[in-house]
């Protein structure tokens, strides 16, 4: 076997925690920057003088930003080499754990971190960072899984375990390379520091030249975090003992998106649940201060290309997040596990054990057949939890933006604005494009643009636009040869923009920046920030559905907003009880109220001594929900997921559930309205991982008769200042098998344009789905107003969304309430969306007019004041194609000389007809019907013998034009002469 190391312990970029003094027989080629820190060397025994074995090699590389480590060859030994009873203190292990390092991996952040904090600098990610060792991070190739009782029984062999053929850093670009041959599998690994994250790029080849076999892979981490500039660590209760000044026992914080942060292990397997397997799992130091590294399970924006498309991410097929002791394996045997995965639940498929004090997790990406001489190439991505990214090539681009911009009531903004505004800096990587050995490229006139959203300014002074005049390419000088404090260049440039908020706007607030070089791609990246809630209101003119999640020493709605109640504006409650509204005196922050006010208020800053909330970080009183329709709001300055609303009913008191289960079980309607004061009428959050907005009051329907008690939870944002310490619904997908249409009502005042009617692909998706129609407006608001009529639970309901199932009734009635007289509108704006084999006709009961909604855009009529209109809609099939005219025939509807004709044609395709009579000289006197929506067969109207001015036409020839037109556009006309005798 050849061996081939390039790398000595600890070669390492200027970036990287570096400087280190020797330990023992090891001694760190270092550079400028702090001192090495993490567990790899704190859990050294000082007085072993020889902890490593000879010899010794791992590769180290990174930047500022990221770093990473493999094992190569040979020991580490962590732990006491001393008597612990004598020494009351030994570090980390005792008895010592002399640790294998081929194939072990670990990560961790460069000496810069994020610029938001210094608290990342040089930040061990996983455990025996920045040293590898043992089980705390390493891989396995699984080969030709065989069943053994259901479940797989894969042979898996440890990366690293047969040698390495070769090792090097690469001179292109900024990555390390290691290849190891084991039986009739070649395995190359290259690791890239790519901006901020670690790319992992998998190779493996099979060799057998007689079989196929089926090749996979598991990786997995005990992601066990240390921070270097406090002294602080988390996820580390393995440890039997931490160096004195060291905090061991803090638990680590795991954030999945669309879910409550789990606490307890769980597994994830695409197969059974795609929906809502986790694009990827943030493994945090803690909820305040969530640095830490994200987990990629699959294509995300940040790893698509610069047209947002394509991405190289392997999607992970199974994610298991656990105890790192049991998912991992035990140290003891030098750390040659191949992963025990076990977990406690029925079927070891998670349970009711916590793990967060020493998270761990394995990604698996199951086998697939690879012919003799093929190869399988499987790509990660470990990348930091701050940052919004796009590594495409030929540059990569990061966002280092603050998450959190939270309350502080004593600045003029409301918001803890730093002096100069909050910092965002963006980083431009020369790599993976202009960076090749012998060929590179420098990047040249980078301009950098930002784009705010309403709510966020530039700092006085500051420009949207900067530019960056030169970035060149990755370093091409081999880094262990530069000399002890000389810096190496690192080929990421960055400009910095100051932001001010304004206090109103609140909420997940996008951004985006654009960059433009010379050369290379334009690229726009976007970022979020989340900003919280200030004591402010916006009220419009009339109608607000308001809350306010502040506490206050005089919360009457007079001396919150400091107007007068009767003159200024008018606040109502609704009584679920009374089943109608009731004057509001004061706010109670977890309910909605209406403000209508008599003119256009604008923004109040809210009176009363408002204070920030102290139950943010342990969760909100329970709110008492009564049966029908309640309004709720959110009792904090922070945006909550609907998902993550926790609820209990007396309808089943003998546990409490999720948002999602209360769903299910018809506790609650799926759908949560709010009065969208842009459009003047409801909106609905159908989703849970929707948000629910401070300052705004929501309508939630409780379907059973039984009270429920509903439960905010700890706001679970990362980033949170102060803090300690299910799945969402799948959206609505228009498709063949589970299409809506839109319906819209407006009239030149008010609109309503928020309801529904269509086909859902179960009985249990029409419940998932279906939305209630919340009450209407106060009465002093005039609004028109739509609503479907439709059963729940046996009672007739007003509804928003109403849905069926294929096979079931095809008609939906609705009806429009209109306050005021005058011309009201109904439209279907998305009818080009439903399936082109269905046919929509809307009937106006009153007048019985018809219209084929696929071929018109709306229907008008007059309405008067306070009147309410019944339409029906109706579903049937059509076959798309030619529209024809077939047989035509007219009879006299009696014996009198002046019976109205009887005009039948048959059509070969659902169609919308208009019929005149022409004279004989072609000139049109009578329009029978003009737009009618006809079926397919015969159709029958009506000509009573007179022109359009009502006169009574005389005895001669006339002219039949019949024109029928198909939702397509395709038209037929068909011509008939019609003798008229007197």
């Amino acid at each position: 076997m050849r061996l081939r190391i390039h790398r000595l312990l600890g070669a390492t970029a200027v970036a990287c925690a570096m400087a280190a003094p020797s330990v023992g027989n090891a001694q760190i080629v270092g550079h400028q920057g702090p001192p090495f820190w993490g567990f790899g060397y704190q859990c050294i025994d000082p007085l072993n003088t020889t902890p490593f074995s000879n010899p010794y090699f791992m590769q180290f590389w990174g930047n500022e930003l990221v770093c990473a480590a493999l094992g190569l060859v040979g020991t580490v030994t962590f732990g006491a080499a001393r008597n612990a009873t004598t020494d009351p203190n030994p570090p980390c292990f005792v008895p010592a754990v002399t640790a294998n390092a081929p194939g072990r991996i670990s990560f961790g952040a460069g000496s810069i971190g994020s610029v938001q904090s210094s608290f990342d600098d040089s930040m061990a990610f996983s455990f025996a960072y920045p040293l590898t060792g043992a089980d705390w991070g390493y891989a396995t190739i699984t080969t030709d899984s065989k069943t053994l009782n259901g479940q797989p029984a894969s042979t898996r062999t440890l990366f690293g375990a047969s040698g390495f053929r070769s090792s090097f850093v690469g001179a292109s670009d900024r990555y390390f390379f290691a290849e190891e041959i084991a039986g009739s599998t070649t395995i190359d690994l290259r690791i890239d520091e790519i901006a901020e994250v670690d790319r992992l790029d998998w190779k493996l080849t099979n060799t057998d030249a007689a079989a196929s076999h089926t090749l996979g892979l598991w990786v997995g981490c005990w992601m066990a975090m240390a921070s270097p500039q406090t002294g602080q660590t988390s996820g580390i209760s393995l440890l039997q003992d931490f160096p004195l000044g060291y905090n061991n026992f803090k638990d680590g914080y795991v954030v999945v998106p669309g879910q409550i942060p789990p606490t307890v292990e769980h597994r994830y397997i695409r197969a059974q649940d795609s929906a809502n397997f986790p694009a990827f799992v943030d493994f945090c130091f803690g909820q305040e201060s969530a640095y830490g590294m994200r987990v990629e399970n699959g294509p995300t924006p940040d790893t698509e290309d610069a047209q947002g498309l394509n991405s190289d991410c392997t999607s992970v097929d199974e994610f298991a997040l656990g105890q790192a002791f049991f998912l991992l394996g035990s140290p003891n045997n030098g750390g040659d596990s191949t992963f025990p995965d076990q977990m406690f639940g029925a079927g070891n498929t998670g349970g009711d054990v916590t793990y967060i004090d020493n998270p761990g997790y394995i990604q698996k990406y199951y086998e697939q057949n690879v012919p003799s001489g093929g190869s399988r190439e499987i790509i990660q991505y470990y990348r930091s939890t701050w940052a919004a990214s796009n590594y495409s090539k030929p540059y990569s681009v990061v966002l280092d933006a603050p998450p959190l911009m939270a309350p502080d009531l004593t600045t003029a903004t409301g918001l803890a604005t730093p002096a100069g505004g909050y910092t965002i800096r963006v980083y431009v990587d020369n790599t993976r494009g202009f960076a090749t050995a012998d060929k590179t490229i420098e990047m040249d006139n980078v301009n950098i643009t930002i784009k705010l959203p309403p709510g966020l300014n530039l700092a006085n002074g500051d420009t949207a636009t900067k530019v960056i005049p030169k970035i060149g390419p990755a370093p091409q000088q081999d880094p262990g040869q530069v000399l002890p404090g000389q810096p190496l260049p690192i080929p990421m440039s960055f400009v910095e923009f100051h932001v001010i908020p304004d206090g109103i706007a609140n909420g997940i607030l996008p951004y985006s920046v654009t960059v433009s070089p010379t050369p290379g791609p334009v690229k726009t990246v976007t970022g979020t920030i989340t900003v919280s809630a200030t004591p402010k209101l916006t009220l419009i003119q009339g109608p607000n559905l308001v809350g306010a999640p502040w506490n206050f020493t005089d919360s009457a709605w007079e001396s919150i907003l400091g107007l007068v109640n009767g003159t200024d504006f008018e606040a109502y409650a609704w009584d679920p009880v009374q089943n109608g509204y009731v004057v509001s005196p004061s706010n109670t922050r977890g309910t909605g109220v209406w403000i209508v006010a008599n003119s256009a208020i604008g923004i109040r800053a809210l009176q009363g001594n408002p204070s920030v909330p102290s139950d943010i970080a342990s969760g909100s009183n329970l709110i008492k929900l009564q049966a029908g329709w309640n309004i709720i709001s959110n009792p904090y300055p922070y945006p909550v997921p609907v998902a993550q609303l926790i609820g209990a009913s007396n309808a089943n008191p003998n546990q409490d559930f999720t948002w999602t289960e209360m769903v299910a079980q018809g506790f609650v309607n799926g759908a949560v309205g709010y009065y969208n004061t842009a459009t003047g009428s409801y909106s609905y959050l159908q989703n849970g991982t929707d948000l629910l907005l401070p300052n705004v009051g929501y309508w939630v329907f409780v379907g059973v008769p039984q009270p429920l008690s509903l439960k905010y939870p700890p706001v679970f944002q990362e980033f949170l200042p102060g803090s300690q310490r299910s799945t969402a619904p799948t959206a609505w997908t228009q498709s063949d098998s589970q299409w809506r249409l839109q319906l819209t009502v407006h009239t030149g005042k008010s609109v309503d344009d928020q309801n529904w009617v269509g086909f859902a692909k179960s009985a249990t998706d029409v419940t998932k789905y279906q939305i209630m129609k919340p009450p209407a407006l106060p009465a002093k608001v005039a609004a028109v107003n739509l609503a479907i009529q439709g059963t729940v639970n046996g009672k007739a309901t007003r509804m928003a969304q109403a849905l069926t199932t294929a096979g079931a009734h095809k008609e939906f009635t609705f009806t429009v309430t209109t306050p005021q007289a005058g011309e009201t509108t109904v439209t279907w704006p998305n009818i080009s969306t439903i399936p082109k084999t269905v046919q929509a006709r809307l009937v106006d009961t009153a007048t019985g007019q018809s219209r084929i909604m696929n071929q018109v855009s709306g229907y008008t009529f007059t309405a008067n004041a306070g009147a309410t209109r019944t339409f029906k809609v109706q579903f049937s099939g059509q076959t798309p194609g030619r529209a024809t005219i077939g047989n035509v025939f007219v009879t006299k509807t009696g014996r009198a000389v002046n019976s109205p004709l009887s005009i039948h044609y048959t059509l070969g395709v659902a169609a919308t007809t208009s019929i005149q009579i022409t004279n004989a000289a072609g000139t049109p006197i009578y329009t029978v019907i003009s737009g009618r929506a006809d079926t397919v067969g015969e159709n029958t109207v009506v000509w009573n013998l007179r022109d359009n001015a009502n006169r009574q036409v005389a005895p001669g020839k006339y002219n039949l034009l019949i024109r029928a037109s198909t939702p397509d556009g395709n038209t037929a006309t068909r011509n008939v002469p019609v003798n008229v005798i007197r």
